[in-house]
């Protein structure tokens, strides 16, 4: 198509670094931006560390529901790079903690209903779940409505992340405890400012952390 440059998510290493590789060798320059291409020939990457933004939550988790109890992990697609990465930090904070078990990692695919469902029949198969932790911004609104409507929000901590209003709303209703932000705004802007500058100017082009935003019931009302 004769690009100059390419900003991508890279939500699958192994169908996409290939092709980024192939970019590369052909003179296009190809930045990440929200999930990295660990391993590709990427010049750049513009994200959250999400091993580290897993791991915060996994932190916060604790510090609400305590240093004992069972917790399941919710994600759209437990498979993806960005998922698995999140998990990894998630469950490198609970290892710290010998008397937490997480007892399910819950794949729900991406259709509401089907995701609801897999989540609610998650809390019945688990009466004495402590603890949720969902790994993107979808299962996130659904842990919280779940947990609402079935009213077990008192006994289960529920941590999250992303700012999309449901997930706010359950934040101020109490049924989610914190949620991460990890700018998504700032994630699509600076691949593509950085990448116009790189290919336009000649600017050297680097990687940019655009961090880990807490919300809870302390700050919700600003967002």
């Amino acid at each position: 198509a004769g690009v100059d440059g390419i900003a991508i998510s890279n939500v699958n290493g192994d169908a996409l670094n290939p092709m980024i590789d192939k970019a590369m060798d052909a003179g296009i320059p190809v930045v990440t931006f929200n999930s990295e291409a660990a391993g590709s020939k990427r010049l750049a990457f513009y994200g959250q560390n999400l091993v580290e933004s897993g791991y915060v939550q996994g932190k916060i988790l604790v510090e609400y529901m305590g240093e004992e109890g069972k917790v399941i992990i919710t994600s759209g697609d437990a498979s993806a790079s960005w998922s698995q990465d999140r998990e990894a930090g998630v469950r490198k904070a609970l290892a710290e903690y010998p008397k937490i078990e997480v007892v399910q990692v819950l794949s729900t695919g991406w259709e509401d209903q089907q995701m609801y469902a897999a989540i609610e029949n998650a809390l019945l198969a688990n009466p004495d779940l402590t603890g949720i932790a969902s790994l993107g911004a979808p299962t996130s609104m659904a842990s919280g409505r779940a947990l609402l409507r079935n009213n077990r929000f008192d006994e289960i901590t529920h941590v999250c992340h992303d700012l999309m209003p449901e997930t706010l709303d359950n934040v101020k209703a109490g049924a989610t405890k914190a949620t991460l932000s990890q700018n998504p705004y700032l994630q699509g802007f600076a691949p593509v400012e950085n990448l116009f500058k790189f290919i336009s100017e000649g600017t050297k082009i680097e990687s940019f952390d655009t961090g880990i935003l807490r919300v809870d019931d302390s700050n919700v009302d600003e967002w």
